[in-house]
């Protein structure tokens, strides 16, 4: 688990979307979803709940949240 995971986690949670968060911290979408994947791997949970509009924590990620 890397830092730069951790806050790649919390932009997709604060901006409700893919492409606005990877946008906020200055990496591609796909980079941004393949860190979340690596970050889910590690912790063996599913965090984000991907919808076709808005991408929301799912119960692993909000108690991983804080």
């Amino acid at each position: 688990m890397e830092l730069r995971q951790i806050r790649h986690f919390i932009a997709i949670v604060e901006e409700k979307n893919f492409a606005l968060a990877a946008r906020r911290v200055c990496i591609s979408q796909p980079a941004l979803s393949r860190s979340l994947r690596m970050l889910e791997a590690t912790l063996k949970a599913r965090l984000i709940e991907r919808g076709p509009r808005r991408s929301v924590p799912s119960v692993a990620g909000e108690r991983f949240l804080p």
